[in-house]
């Protein structure tokens, strides 16, 4: 089905063959089991998904050639760039042949990361428009598979019905000591119920100490998740997370990604299963938080199960009281006396004496890891004998479990580790140092081949030696078996031949491409120099996004190291200044109590940056010293320093990032960052197309995946621009655009700052009630933001006092204007000197223009109900702290002196001071202020008996304003104004200025001017009409020809005849005085029309 998801093709490693989805479907297994079937199911489709066993996906396609014979393609994209290979006909496309050319991909994608890595070194080559694909370093594919089940199981049928009963639940919880045998139940019980839908989806992941890591932690889980959504719906999710935030120009994404996987999961044909094995690694407070999130927030079809050595920092309490936890502790995973009898009679060769059975028995506490573990020693002998050697095993603490560890550390290095060959010891000494073993990486270690073979020998020995499932052939030995070979490689090896090996794997891993663990494995080998500068090719990748683990490294390399590494330097600042706690601030929590520094931490981050720009002077590089000066920008925003020490350092950034130079692509974020910054700082003197044009550059710098925070901010500041300069429709087009991106970033600030520029704009084009839900819903998201913006509450209330002017309550309107400039959050600043901390208070992208506007309306307000005195003692005290106001506030006030003089009937004073401000304003392009300069200045004219020149003013702004389809401009005004454009209207010359004067008198009130609560153009309600009203029909016809529709279209869309619409166009022609399409269509792009509901 076209726009439908594609069949999945897959391994399956539960059941262990490939099966074949279609969304949350399984189709017929025998497709995959049958040649016949497989090659009848490839006949009828012509392309699908697939998944091979390594975990490459790609996508399968059928094509035709000329001569029309048809061959199978395999297409992946790799850093931006889709390959494709070929696969060839029906009859070649088998299990075998896709799992070859997708397994090609890997190689590709390695040599395309190295690839990007070198060309990101080569910062200077990288021209302004160069973008490169986001791809989130690769994940261990183990980890997102449970380790293979032992040979010997027996059944636990009590344990597997209490996990059969947990579902029930939204979260369950193992807590037991290490060798409780958490981690196989919970795998044997996956392997034992039915397969989906009988049974719930399962994806698993074991953590480790790196995921400490939130970003690590949360990207490994939605990967896991894919399994419960599909590939195809965690993609969205993933790529939210993986995006650019490693220089802090964006809100970090992990609540967004978070509320997108809730979503996902939320969906009917979603859900199952999440296993986090291993919990009790994690130690990071903030990642305990945010699990909380995702388990509170958790919908029905999905659940959660925990398996940790120690009770979780999780609300335990709160989730027991509301009956979501079910829990699974030591004493119910302890094997019971008739569980060991059977698991020694399966696994030893002789049978056990009833006296040394219950001393094993009373010995071990039912501790499975234990039974396993002597099971495999005792295999190696014949006697009974053997047995009471193990007597000393317990000790006299048999609940001392810390002890029994240490027993069997001794047991491993005396009886296990010296009966090897001498070979075999060092292999096992020399690989104690990796987590994780493959043939390769061991021939690395040890300096020998043939690593796979002694692998598997170690293996079949019983060696305490397990396989990892998921692709390729991975090891790990049983945790306190590896602990005991660390133990004693050190003793016998000695730490320097530990380092040494440590140091080849960290070789090995970077030649595949595995950076993070070639970095891990440098500082096992305390090669703090090597770190560096694998830590730099990582960050060339701009692939890794994980600040927890970054800040981990850099903060074991020594100054001495980190000063030859500039790079370094400024990353560590970074994370000092924006520490994990900073970076997952909900909204509720508070972010200034994270954003605190102590004075060693600022002495510290101050230290870095020197020692990074002085790295960058001596190396010539003058580029990133802007960097340095962009993230001081960044650091004071946090610290709420006065927005003039942000534009000083935004621009000696500049300095160092001209616009001119090509950058690479994090110079090009601090870059866009300081342009939007001063680029406000130029909107505030007035200097419009200045700010305009840093706008623009700031845009085009900003538009790379991962930005669309900073990219949101400035569109909205350059909508803002457009307002000013009476560009309505394009003013629209940037908010609703900032509105739709904000809504998706769960970004409440930019979305109510969006929703009250469009209540503006809405109110500007007459339309009251689209304005007040704008309002309503922009001061609903400004109360939920923490701290709460006062500053677009304000904006909000201010909005509701034009709607009340409009409807013709002047006194409402005047009480909530004043009420708001007496908050001292707010108006403070009138009454009292100007300040810098007012000033960076006031100028943000979300309060901008609110004292103006306050100010312009509260004297509008006073001036209509006749409160002069007031107004005139408000004036006088302005003007002599008016050198601390914007233009834009300069500028209103000298309209309200000139609003002022008209209403004391100083016409030629006002006159005077309308003819000095309409050129001013129009040279800094304020062409909307400019607008209502110059209806005053009409009026000015009316007042002094010059009727003609008032007039020809008016017909200019007319003219100018029509295009916009203004109507509140000419609307506030009242009488004064209306009684000028029912003088003009005779006289004016064209069919659409006309009747645009007709529309802004039919809406004029009785009153003062103002309109009832209504914005059709069209309406029959009010005064007399001066044209003849058209039918609702006529009005969905003129909207459809306004978008350009044809009469056979419109007939379709409106479900009526041809002949039907060629009548409604003539009426519309006869009734408007139009002559064509063109007129009429015109029409209705520059009046508001009706939907067709």
């Amino acid at each position: 089905m076209a726009g439908g998801p594609l069949p999945l093709l897959r391994w399956s490693s539960q059941e262990q063959c490939y099966t074949i989805t279609l969304g949350s479907l399984i189709l017929s297994p025998e497709i995959t089991h049958a040649n016949s079937a497989w090659k009848e199911w490839l006949n009828g489709i012509t392309s699908f998904a697939f998944e091979n066993q390594s975990g490459v996906h790609c996508t399968i396609r059928k094509e035709r050639l000329q001569r029309g014979d048809t061959y199978w393609y395999a297409y992946r994209s790799i850093e931006g760039r889709t390959k494709k290979r070929y696969l060839g006909r029906t009859a070649d496309l088998s299990f075998e042949r896709l799992e070859k050319i997708s397994s090609l991909f890997s190689a590709d994608q390695r040599k395309a990361s190295r690839s990007v890595s070198t060309t990101l070194q080569r910062a200077n080559h990288v021209t302004p428009n160069h973008e490169i694909a986001l791809v989130p370093a690769p994940l261990l594919s183990t980890k997102l598979h449970p380790p293979q089940l032992p040979a010997l199981l027996i059944e636990r049928s009590r344990l597997l019905t209490r996990l059969n009963n947990s579902l029930m639940h939204k979260l369950s919880l193992l807590q037991a000591p290490a060798g409780f045998g958490k981690t196989t139940l919970v795998n044997q019980w996956l392997t034992t119920v039915p397969s989906p839908p009988a049974f719930p989806v399962a994806s698993w992941i074991s953590l480790d100490a790196g995921d400490n890591d939130p970003f690590r932690f949360w990207r490994s889980v939605i990967t896991a998740c894919q399994r419960l959504l599909g590939p195809e719906q965690g993609q969205t999710a993933l790529s939210l997370l993986a995006a650019d935030t490693s220089f802090l120009f964006d809100r970090p994404p992990l609540e967004i990604a978070l509320t997108h996987l809730l979503n996902l999961l939320a969906e009917p044909s979603c859900g199952g299963l999440l296993i986090l094995d291993d919990y009790h690694v994690i130690t990071e407070p903030s990642l305990h938080k945010t699990l909380a999130f995702f388990i509170d927030h958790l919908p029905k079809t999905v659940h959660v199960v925990l398996l940790s050595r120690a009770e979780p920092d999780l609300p335990l309490l709160r989730w027991r009281a509301r009956g979501e936890l079910y829990e699974m502790h030591g004493a119910d995973l302890r094997f019971s006396s008739e569980e060991t009898a059977v698991f020694l009679q399966r696994a030893l060769p002789i049978a056990l004496s009833e006296a040394a059975f219950k001393e094993l028995d009373t010995s071990l506490q039912g501790w499975a890891a234990g039974l396993r573990l002597l099971c495999l020693t005792l295999s190696r002998w014949q006697t009974s004998q053997a047995v009471e050697q193990m007597h000393l095993l317990s000790g006299d603490q048999r609940d001392d479990f810390s002890s029994l560890h240490r027993s069997l550390f001794d047991y491993f290095a005396t009886e296990i580790l010296e009966a090897q060959e001498d070979t075999v010891q060092r292999f096992l000494l020399q690989t104690s140092v990796l987590s994780c073993l493959c043939g390769p990486l061991c021939d690395a270690v040890t300096g020998c081949e043939g690593s796979s073979t002694q692998l598997k020998t170690i293996e079949r020995a019983g060696l305490f030696l397990e396989t990892l499932e998921g692709p390729g052939e991975w090891y790990r030995y049983h945790p306190l078996f590896a602990k005991a070979m660390r133990r004693e490689a050190s003793r016998h090896l000695g730490e320097e031949a530990l380092r040494a090996g440590s140091l080849r794997a960290s070789i090995w891993y970077e030649q595949e491409a595995l950076l993070a663990e070639a970095i891990e494995a440098a500082w096992q080998a305390r090669d703090v120099e090597r770190m560096a500068k694998l830590i730099e090719q990582l960050n060339a990748q701009r692939d890794f996004n994980e600040p927890y683990t970054m800040r981990r490294w850099l903060e074991h390399l020594p100054d001495v190291v980190l000063q030859h590494h500039p790079m370094l330097c400024l990353l560590l600042a970074i994370e000092l200044r924006y520490p994990v706690e900073l970076r997952f601030a909900q909204t509720g929590s508070t972010v200034s109590e994270a954003a605190l520094l102590s004075l060693v931490e600022r002495s510290r981050i101050q230290t870095l940056l020197q020692m990074a720009e002085e790295g960058w002077q001596n190396q010539g590089i003058r580029s990133w010293i802007g960097a340095i000066w962009a993230f001081r920008v960044l650091s004071d925003m946090l610290d709420q320093k006065p927005f003039s020490s942000l534009v000083t350092s935004a621009q000696q950034a500049l300095v160092f990032l001209p616009l001119k130079k090509a950058l690479d692509h994090p110079l090009l974020m601090w870059r866009a960052t300081c342009l939007l910054i001063v680029g406000i700082e130029k909107l505030h003197m007035g200097q419009v197309s200045e700010s305009r044009q840093l706008l623009l550059q700031a845009q085009k710098d900003s538009v790379s995946p991962g930005n669309t925070h900073l990219t949101v901010a400035i569109c909205s500041t350059l909508g803002k621009i457009h307002l000013i300069q009476g560009q309505l429709s394009q003013a629209k087009q940037y908010h609703s655009q900032v509105l739709s991106h904000a809504r998706k970033l769960f970004d409440d600030v930019q979305a109510a700052d969006a929703l009250l520029e469009l209540a503006w704009l809405a109110y500007e084009w007459n339309d009251l009630t689209g304005a007040e839900q704008q309002a309503r819903e922009a001061l609903e998201l400004a109360q939920q933001v923490r701290p709460q913006r006062t500053e677009l509450v304000a904006r909000a209330e201010l909005q509701f006092a034009l709607l009340e002017y409009a409807r013709n309550e002047p006194a409402l309107a005047l009480q909530r204007v004043t009420t708001l400039l007496a908050d001292p959050e707010i108006g403070g600043q009138f009454g009292s000197p100007c300040s810098d901390y007012e000033l960076k208070r006031t100028w943000t992208p979300e309060s901008f223009w609110l004292l103006s506007r306050l100010h312009d309306w509260q004297g509008r307000l006073r001036i209509a109900t006749g409160d002069l005195l007031t107004v005139q003692e408000r004036l006088d005290f302005q003007a002599q702290n008016s050198e601390c106001f914007s233009f834009t506030e300069q500028l209103g006030e000298q309209v309200r002196w000139g609003r002022l003089w008209l209403a004391q009937g100083k016409g030629k004073a006002a006159l005077e001071q309308f003819a000095r401000l309409l050129p001013l304003a129009k040279a800094h392009l304020h062409q909307y202020a400019a607008l209502e300069i110059q209806l005053l200045l009409a009026q000015a004219y009316a007042a002094c008996k010059q009727e003609q020149q008032a007039r020809q003013q008016v017909v200019e702004v007319l003219s100018q304003a029509q295009r916009e389809g203004f109507l509140r401009l000419f609307l506030n005004e009242g009488k004064p104004l209306v009684r000028l454009l029912r003088s003009l209207l005779p006289a004016i010359q064209g069919q659409v200025l006309r009747l645009y004067v007709q529309t802004i008198l039919r809406t004029e009130a009785p009153t003062h001017g103002l309109e009832h609560p209504s914005h059709t153009v069209f309406s029959t309600s009010g005064p007399a009409s001066f044209v003849e009203p058209l039918s609702l029909q006529e009005q969905r016809v003129l909207r459809l020809l306004g978008a350009g529709l044809r009469n056979t279209d419109i007939a379709q869309e409106l479900v009526i005849s041809v002949n039907t619409v060629k009548t409604h166009v003539q009426n519309i022609y006869r009734k408007l005085g139009v002559r064509n399409r063109f007129e009429a269509g015109e029409l209705a792009r520059r009046l508001s029309l009706p939907s067709s509901s």
